[in-house]
């Protein structure tokens, strides 16, 4: 992605990298886990 972004591919940009995609992937398992009835859809408007 960095080169299709036109941005700088730095080796002291990795550790940031990882530690944004480890991040990300905690959230995404967390969001995942999540139990859904086959009939669940979004709702049209949200509400905390």
């Amino acid at each position: 992605m960095l080169a299709y972004l036109g941005l700088p591919d730095e080796p002291a940009y990795r550790p940031g990298i990882v530690a944004h995609l480890v991040a990300a992937r905690g959230i995404a398992a967390g969001l995942l886990a999540l139990p859904l009835d086959d009939e669940a859809e979004p709702a049209p408007v949200f509400k905390p």
